[in-house]
């Protein structure tokens, strides 16, 4: 471990932390970078340590210190506290803290801490030299021992000003350092955390506001303070400290988080989002929790599957149940292991469950260890699941699941050993289920991947007959009651979570890729880009905004081209027929026409009246809009139209979009099985099933 002098402004070298007081200095990095080791070297070069007699006048400047020789061996020999305090000594540099060009930050970090008795300090951005990957990798794996090493941590919070304001919105709350990877660890380890202002004076230490550092990180205090072991914290409470934490680097999402989990793994910089896959495949070999699988979004609701595993057919009103298509979940939902610790956003109050508790909410004995094997086709292990369809003997609700899925008989309920504190007094009294497939895969054996699932209840906290709540859950609490009911339907099955797929760089734009939060069209432009590119195409464009009556609330496009005419609708209207029932619905319908066959229709075409749509497709959260595939007249050649939506940069609560549009001829044979059409889409059929006079309840209305 490389520290600094605070007295000389050196760099020394200790092979053993143990036996020695340190400062440690947490911070986040300026945006125009930190300096570096190399820098201060150079620097250092300048200012050699000078030697003077003993008998000359000490100098009055309060960082005169003992020979630098003597410090070395002092700190990397067993001593005694009394010992390793540091005196006056013969020894000083010339005038390296002078010198305009050593960052501000080394100066006063090493001046607080000279001034507080510590002779010396650890500071990642200049104590670790960053070009040997060797010495980085090091210094990763040995972070979060360093700072739990260290007699005190500062944590300097550029932000802040000097004050002792620590409500709502107050720039101690807001302040960055809260939000970035690194500091995490760097809060937690140190068991002595001072926080200090801008001008780098105290606000307050880690014990005196543990309940303020509570309310902002969603750290119990408890753990904070160190007076409750990290072993009684599950894996997806840890994980969830770091969901809304960011850093600059992809993979230190995943590195920043090594030591609160006890491990360590080679750093491998360019890996991307896999480095999160393989911390959560260390932690499965060293830690057995199940609560690493309760990530995405966490059903809280008290009985959110109200269905009798009995057979009893009495549904509360207004409960319903949907499956998202497969092709329309995205890449990370289908996997077991989460992309990120985002994922845990909705973890904070999952806990895992010791063996006893377990067996007696399963009522099984019989449960699988929690074991883990490491494959050519993915980590291997055993599951207790509950097969989906034994779930729901109604038929009714079969019949709409049915609707959704090829196969009913592949979705499982896999029952995960853990459980909500959100939904228990005293012992736990559910465990969490977790929406999976397990198929046969022809080279791999069965294989398990994620699902999720759309539920609706009558929304408690509103009167009307028509207010119901409507959520996406990929993990739900399966009380003792039910699974003690569905005890004959349990299984155990033995499943591959395959490993990530190679990933493929997308020839799409950026813009192209799903924005999350579609659900309100706004103001929907035809983007510039697009416009250029069909025109280079040799299409005509014509891009028509919402007007009134059947065409209200849709944008549509008008390409024409040699001879055969395209037009594409984006519209949204409200759906309240179908079990899922009171959600806004985005869809994109689109036709094609010879020349001939265009003139004998009015364009352009309502979504809703007039000829059935030849092609169209929802817009899906994290999917976006799936590809459309139209035949073309009179030839064996497809239109495959490809739709992105990206929000307008205006503003961060901007309404408008662009809408960005691809129009490929490929062979239809190509596309034969993969392009989207109005018969996955039973809402589009309702809405146009409805009397004109009607079609005002699926439209918005005005605001």
């Amino acid at each position: 471990m490389r520290l600094l002098d605070t007295h000389t402004g050196h760099f020394i070298e200790v092979s053993d932390i143990s036996n020695i007081k340190y400062a440690i200095l947490s911070h986040t990095w300026d945006t125009g970078g930190e300096q570096t080791y190399e820098e201060v070297r150079n620097i250092q070069i300048d200012y050699p340590i000078q030697r003077v007699s003993s008998r000359a006048k000490q100098p009055s400047i309060a960082w005169a210190s003992r020979a630098y020789s003597r410090i070395r061996r002092r700190c990397c020999r067993r001593s005694s506290d009394r010992d390793n305090e540091v005196a006056v000594s013969e020894d000083w540099p010339s005038d390296l803290w002078g010198d305009h060009r050593l960052a501000e930050k080394i100066k006063k970090s090493c001046e607080v801490a000279r001034n507080h008795g510590y002779r010396l300090l650890w500071i990642d951005s200049c104590c670790i030299n960053k070009s040997s990957s060797s010495e980085l990798s090091e210094a990763i794996n040995s972070m979060y021992a360093w700072y739990g090493h260290a007699t005190i941590c500062y944590a300097f919070l550029a932000d802040v000003p000097y004050m002792f304001d620590y409500s709502e919105g107050s720039p101690f709350r807001d302040s960055r350092w809260f939000k970035r990877g690194w500091t995490l660890q760097e809060l937690i380890a140190p068991k002595h955390v001072v926080f200090l202002s801008k001008d780098w004076r105290p606000l307050g230490s880690k014990g005196t506001m543990a309940a303020v550092v509570e309310e902002i990180t969603g750290i119990d205090r408890q753990v904070l303070t160190h007076k409750t072991s990290f072993d009684t914290v599950s894996v997806a409470q840890r994980m969830s400290w770091a969901a809304k934490r960011e850093t600059t680097r992809t993979e230190d999402r995943a590195y920043s988080l090594l030591g609160i989990f006890d491990l360590n793994m080679p750093t491998l910089y360019g890996e991307g989002e896999r480095a999160f896959q393989r911390l959560q495949e260390e932690i499965l070999r060293r830690i057995p929790d199940q609560s690493l699988f309760a990530w995405g979004h966490v059903c809280t609701w008290q009985d959110p599957l109200p269905v009798s595993p009995t057979g009893i057919h009495d549904l509360p009103r207004g409960f319903g149940v949907d499956l998202p298509q497969n092709g329309s979940l995205s890449k990370h939902v289908t996997s077991f292991f989460a992309s990120s610790p985002s994922d845990f956003a909705m973890s904070g109050t999952v806990g895992s469950m010791a063996e006893d508790d377990y067996l007696r909410c399963v009522g099984e004995s019989d449960v699988p260890h929690l074991d883990y094997t490491t494959t050519p086709y993915g980590i291997r292990s055993q599951f207790l699941v509950l097969p989906l369809q034994a779930y729901f003997p109604d038929d009714e609700i079969r019949a709409e699941l049915q609707r959704d899925i090829d196969d009913l008989s592949e979705l499982y309920l896999a029952i995960l050993r853990c459980h909500t504190s959100q939904l228990n007094i005293g012992r736990p009294n559910h465990c969490l289920a977790r929406l999976c497939s397990i198929v046969l895969s022809p080279s791999k054996g069965e294989v398990v991947r994620g699902r999720e699932m759309r539920l609706r209840r009558r929304d408690p906290y509103k009167s009307t007959r028509f207010e119901y709540e409507i959520r996406t859950f990929a993990v739900l609490p399966l009380t003792m009651t039910k699974l003690k009911d569905c005890l004959h339907h349990l299984r155990i099955r033995s499943a591959y979570m395959p490993h990530p797929d190679r990933t493929v760089v997308s020839r799409a734009p950026t813009s192209f890729r799903p924005y999350r939060t579609f659900d309100d069209p706004g103001d929907l432009k035809l983007s510039p880009y697009t416009t250029l590119v069909l025109h280079a195409w040799g299409y005509d464009v014509e891009f028509r905004e919402p007007t009134s009556g059947a065409l209200a609330f849709t944008y549509s496009l008008i390409l024409r081209r040699r001879q055969y005419v395209l037009q594409l609708n984006i519209s949204d209207f409200r759906h309240l027929v179908s079990l899922v029932g009171g959600r806004y619905v985005n869809v994109a319908a689109a036709w094609l026409f010879t020349e001939e066959e265009a003139q004998h229709h009015r364009l352009p075409l309502s979504t809703y009246q007039g000829p059935v749509p030849h092609g169209a497709a929802r817009y899906i959260d994290d999917a976006g809009f799936r590809p459309i595939v139209l035949r073309k007249p009179n030839n064996g050649l497809a239109i495959v139209i490809r739709l992105g939506i990206e929000r307008e940069e205006t503003s961060d609560y901007s309404s408008s979009y662009f809408v960005h549009v691809e129009v490929e001829e490929s062979d239809t044979a190509h596309y034969s099985s993969g392009g989207s059409t109005v018969d996955v889409m039973p809402e589009l059929e309702e809405a146009r099933r409805l009397p004109e006079r009607y079609l005002r309840l699926y439209q918005r209305p005005d605001t």
